[in-house]
């Protein structure tokens, strides 16, 4: 089996993902791993010997997209698991992931479980609250989006040689665009709630606003190419503008790490973020009106 993993200046983040990969329950005979450096220039070509037994390759062209299918270019696998540097397995996670595609036969997606965990536990950021509530849902990606985040996915060779590899052009939502030709092929996108990896939280806002734009600028670009339905990206407006009210009470009061005054603070970041991308959102639509002129 293959694990591919793009890594783009966070050379620290991807060592410890391959720390924790050499401490898996699965036989180290039967995996391989390799890491896509996607900077411009291959700034880790230097270090390809002290990241052994992972196989360094290089992927210019920018997004995380592109660098995940090198990966799949160059892996001999017959089952692929994706994750992103400084994420941290479980160390039975590939074991898991296998268990779990076997039981779906003729293929299937499996979209692993994500915890999200803030640098110091004992004194999580407002952002790293909100993140560790909010962030990577992805039970509900999995079962009612039909895709799974790329940090924690299986698939088989079978199910990408059907539904092709990734939108190697996209910035962002690629993830999504993929499970959602995965499962227009036939193939059930399930949830692997055994399946684990642990994910660092964004510990400030400015690192949030800018997930947040991209996100928004790659939902907007799948619409435009017919990868999503017309008008969803006006429907994630109304979204947007409504008072984030249920996730700022329960930011008050679910058992999340951090006291009273960090949650206020969570929440306060919570209801800035929804209408900055909601600004964000109607930036896009007037800029796309402009255009048209």
């Amino acid at each position: 089996m293959s694990i591919i993993i793009p890594t783009f200046r966070d050379t620290a983040g991807l060592r410890s993902t391959l720390d924790a990969l050499s401490q898996q329950s699965y036989p180290k005979e039967l995996t391989e791993i390799l890491c896509i450096d996607n900077t411009p220039d291959f700034e880790l070509c230097d270090q390809a010997a002290s990241l052994f037994p992972a196989r360094l390759l290089h992927e210019p062209r920018p997004g995380s997209y592109a660098a995940r299918n090198r990966g799949l270019a160059e892996a001999t696998g017959e089952v692929f698991a994706f994750t992103d540097a400084a994420c941290v397995p479980e160390p039975n996670w590939i074991t898991s992931g296998i268990a779990e595609l076997e039981r779906h036969p003729t293929g299937a997606l499996v979209a692993g479980k994500i915890q999200v965990f803030a640098e110091d536990p004992k004194k999580p950021t407002a952002v790293e609250i909100l993140q560790i509530h909010t962030a990577f849902p992805q039970e509900t990606y999995a079962t009612r989006n039909h895709f799974g985040a790329t940090a924690n996915v299986f698939v088989s060779r079978g199910v990408i040689e059907k539904a092709g590899p990734f939108l190697g052009t996209l910035l962002s939502g690629g993830d999504h665009e993929f499970g959602r030709r995965v499962h227009a092929s036939g193939f059930p996108v399930v949830y692997g709630e055994t399946v684990v990896i642990r994910h660092p939280a964004r510990r400030h806002l400015k690192a949030a606003l800018s997930k947040s734009r991209r996100v928004v600028k790659g939902v907007y670009v799948m619409e435009k190419r017919g990868r999503l339905p017309h008008g969803h990206f006006r429907r994630g407006l109304y979204r947007d503008l409504r008072p984030p009210v249920l996730t700022c009470w329960a930011l008050l009061t679910s058992p999340l790490p951090g006291g009273i005054t960090r949650r206020l603070r969570a929440a306060g970041a919570m209801v800035f973020l929804r209408y900055y991308r909601a600004a964000y959102r109607l930036k896009i639509m007037a800029g796309s009106k402009q255009n048209k002129r």
